[in-house]
């Protein structure tokens, strides 16, 4: 089932939901499900097949306590007017944030670019961290604010950086004459990492380099579909999506074996990781699903390769159409969805409920990204990136 997006709930009513919440995670924290007085899975679950659905959690009560300036931006669904963050983009894509400032792609062919905007919004045009790109996806920034992008059209790993006090941005190729790359991570060892979805023999599926003078070393040459993403504080352990589920090694100079420790059962599109302990991987699939897991821990899941089995993994988000993108936080999965040609900005709670649409009516729908009550996204049909403040 469907709902618009409903009023929201008081800070107390809050707080209680958030500790009801990681009391309900920590009790997913074995990644046993709990079972019925009969023996079996608890209702609703369909256990076996990879697909398990997660307790209802129900909705929380409405709120009344917006102060009257609030009020004044609210609608009467309780959030502030859908405002358009950013207009007149060529087709905006891949969305990401860092340090006060939203990074975005647009553009495909030759024309596209990676540019900036800061949360309190531009003044004047959006700045351009490098131009003349070839369909940039995978975006990702680091704490140092290093900026990495692959350029699907041109096989090219980019990086970019700004010394302070530049005026502008330095952009390079880290690597070229690659397969149709995919994703790109940077690890806190300035380890860049991406995947390939072309299959060339001669060309790693998923790689890594830490410099220009580097060899290039490959992980896995299995073909990938999604990610990379880094886990863990120090970003050693890299999770990717091949085919039909998930694989996994470290970055240590010892290296690993790649484990696939996930078999899902549809092409995994995209990967994040959880924002509660124990730590959760999510990932969506092609047939419109957004599934979750606890992850075992690294040493387990790269010495005896111990499979996540499906009946430890939950459908969050389930048959919703071409998802795009999505995002989390400790409550709820945010994505972009297009079904018979209409696109949505929706939100799922993970403990589950039902299906909330935050924006409705949009033209291809595609990058997401959350930054505290605020969630944006890229609409790449009408060359805007929106923004929906949410009382959470």
């Amino acid at each position: 089932m469907i709902r618009r997006h409903a009023p929201s709930w008081s800070g107390l009513a809050f707080l209680s939901g958030l500790f009801a919440l990681q009391c309900g995670l920590e009790g997913l924290g074995d990644g046993v499900r709990p079972s019925s007085p009969e023996g079996g899975a608890e209702a609703g679950a369909e256990v076996g097949d990879g697909h398990a659905s997660p307790p209802d959690a129900g909705v929380p009560p409405a709120d009344s306590s917006a102060s009257p300036a609030d009020a004044a931006h609210q609608t009467s669904d309780g959030s502030r007017p859908d405002d358009a963050f950013i207009v007149g983009l060529s087709e905006p894509d891949q969305l990401t944030m860092a340090a006060g400032f939203l990074y975005f792609t647009t553009g495909r062919d030759y024309e596209g670019a990676v540019r900036r905007c800061p949360i309190q919004g531009c003044q004047g045009e959006p700045e351009i961290i490098a131009s003349g790109q070839t369909e940039p996806r995978g975006l990702t920034v680091t704490q140092t604010v290093i900026v990495g992008w692959v350029n699907r059209g041109a096989g090219q790993v980019m990086l970019a950086s700004r010394g302070p006090g530049a005026a502008s941005w330095e952009s390079h190729a880290l690597a070229t004459e690659q397969s149709i790359p995919a994703g790109m991570a940077i690890s806190a060892m300035d380890d860049a990492v991406w995947t390939n979805y072309g299959s060339q023999p001669d060309t790693a599926a998923v790689a890594r380099r830490t410099g220009r003078q580097a060899p290039i070393i490959a992980l896995s040459r299995e073909k990938s579909y999604a990610g990379p993403i880094l886990l863990s504080g120090e970003g050693k352990d890299v999770v990717w999506g091949h085919g039909n589920g998930l694989a996994e090694t470290t970055l240590d100079a010892d290296g690993h074996a790649p484990c696939n420790f996930v078999h899902s059962t549809a092409p995994v599109t995209n990967l994040a990781s959880g924002m509660n302990e124990p730590l959760q991987l999510f990932w969506s699939t092609l047939d419109g699903f957004v599934l979750m897991a606890n992850r075992p821990r690294a040493a387990d899941a790269l010495q005896h390769c111990k499979e996540i089995p499906p009946s430890e993994i939950t459908s969050v988000v389930k048959g919703q159409g071409s998802i795009a993108s999505f995002a989390v936080d400790p409550l709820y999965v945010y994505f972009s969805a297009t079904e018979g040609g209409k696109g949505s900005l929706r939100r799922m709670r993970i403990l589950g409920g039902e299906v909330e649409v935050l924006l409705d009516d949009l033209d291809d729908p595609r990058g997401v990204v959350v930054d505290g009550p605020d969630v944006y996204v890229a609409v790449r049909g009408d060359g805007t990136i929106r923004r929906i403040h949410l009382y959470i």
